[in-house]
Order: structure tokens, then sequence, then C-alpha cells
């Protein structure tokens, strides 16, 4: 195993790296690549989460988000709409730094507001633009080593506006082009359309599952809702309504989904709407190995 000297070193280079290549200009397609080491691991906790920034209420939001994380026991947390100053609490809180060795980035560069935190050494961290993205939306790979095979696991964040959903496709078939060679992925994150919204649902690759539909075919698994949080209902478009936009979802020959619910739902002030950790909730999965069944 890595000590924990080893571990910052790894960490540190990929910063260094994409903080140069941020002033070149170069950090467009970018993959950085870390020493390899195998996990062994019967089970896998993943979570997802749009955390809205830092902006809003930070002193009652971020302290509430981490504890949420860190109680989760996920083993990979990614992370949406980071910002530097979330970023710079996560750096600073034992909890998360004891939990959580490995770092997608630091905190002089976050791209995209996509964030990886894990238990898993990364083996390689890679950034990708979005096709006809207005909004500097990116896709964000790490590839971990668990049980002597490779599992990418990818967060994104499509574009946002309700008249973009041919753009949110584009970006769809996008992604699922990068990830095709791949034996094992696992896919979360803030997809930003519905159940059934056209066009984006038809571009779903029909060779994953979603973790929610598979395991919850009769419940609605509002992530943004408008109903019950005030935060979602003060930053929807207009005719916007609640929907299902943060998603996990898998295509592997050896993982298999064992549960999943929704995390970050209570407000922060009880019997009230209007503070919640974020306007999003998030969402948590368990995977099983397969071969170990």
């Amino acid at each position: 195993m890595f000590s924990i000297f080893q571990v910052w070193i790894s960490v540190i280079f990929f910063s260094c790296s994409a903080s140069s290549c941020r002033n070149n200009n170069e950090l467009k397609n970018k993959s950085i690549v870390f020493l390899s080491e195998t996990t062994d691991k019967d089970e896998i906790t993943v979570l997802t989460y749009n955390v809205m920034g830092s902006q809003f209420k930070p002193n009652e939001r971020i302290p509430a988000l981490i504890n949420i994380i860190v109680e989760s026991g996920a083993d990979v947390v990614a992370l949406q709409e980071i910002d530097l100053g979330f970023a710079d609490a996560l750096m600073n809180d034992s909890a998360i730094s004891k939990a959580y060795l490995y770092r997608s980035n630091l905190i002089n560069h976050i791209k995209g507001g996509l964030l990886f935190l894990s238990k898993f050494k990364m083996n390689e961290v890679s950034y990708h633009n979005l096709p006809e993205t207005r909004l500097n939306r990116f896709m964000l790979t790490m590839k971990v080593e668990i049980n002597n095979e490779l599992v990418h696991f990818t967060t994104v964040h499509l574009d946002s506006y309700l008249e973009d959903g041919e753009r949110r496709a584009k970006q769809l078939g996008f992604i699922f082009d990068k990830l095709k060679e791949h034996k094992n992925n696992i896919i979360l994150g803030d997809f930003n359309f519905g159940d059934l919204e056209q066009p984006e649902t038809s571009y779903l690759d029909s060779n994953y599952t979603d973790i929610w539909l598979e395991l919850n075919p009769k419940k609605k698994g509002y992530t943004w809702n408008m109903e019950e949080n005030n935060m979602a209902l003060q930053g929807s478009f207009p005719t916007e309504k609640s929907r299902r936009l943060d998603r996990i979802i898998m295509n592997s020959e050896s993982w298999a989904f064992q549960s999943c619910g929704i995390i970050g739902n209570h407000p922060l002030i009880q019997n009230s709407k209007d503070l919640f950790p974020s306007d999003h909730y998030g969402l948590i999965g368990t995977i099983s190995n397969k071969k170990n069944k």
C-alpha cells in the first residue's frame, strides 16, 4: 500500500500539471497517469451530488454537505458545481482529509466545477470538453483498479437550459463514445433532464442501466424537487417542473446494483422549505462484484 506521503505526492503532481496546462490553455482534453495500485473489494458505494457552490449561506450549507459526504461512507464521491470556496472548505476539513486520501484536483484548479473524492488510488484522471457547451461543461473520468481490473468512474454536468435538449443529446453521444472501449463504466452526475424527456432519453446508451429505475421503478426519485425545496424553486426556469436530474448509470461485466437512495433531502431548519444543504438532492448507490456472489 502507498504511504500518506506518496498519496500527496501523486495529488500535488496532478495539481501542478493541471495549473501549468491551464496557463498554456492546454487542458481541454488532458490525462494524468499515476502509478497503478489495485484494491480488493466486494462492494462499492458511490455518491453523486450537485452542491450548488459556496455563494449561498456557506456557513450553514457547507458543514452540512461535508457531514453528509463523510457520514455516507461512500467510497467514491462525484461532486458538481464545486467552486473555489467550496474546494477550500474541503481541503481544510480534517474529516474529509481522513476519509478521502485521493482527490482529482486541488483548490487552484477546478475544471468545470467537477471533483472526485476517492478512497481508492486513482490510476488516471482525464478531462474532456463537452461538445457545443455554452456553459463551459466537461466530463471528468478517473480509472481505479479494483480486484485486478479497471473500473472507470465518470462524472458529468450537462448543459442546463430547458431548450438545450439537442445540445445535451450530443453531449451524451460524446460521453458514451469516449467510454465505449471500456468494460466497467459508472457514470454519475447532473444530467439536467428528466425521465422520458426527448431527445435526450433516446440518446441514452441501451447498454447502460439506471440504478434508480432498476431498483425503484415505481418511485419518482426527484433530485430537483421544487415542491419540497424552495432553493430549487427559486433556481428554476419558467415552466420547469420537479425532475430526476441526477443519475447513476452503469455498464459493467463485473458489477451489479445492490441499493440506492436519495440523500441530503432534509431541511437544515426544521419544518422549513427555505434552507437545504443544496438545491439538488444527492444520489447514493451500492454495487456489488458479480464474481464474488
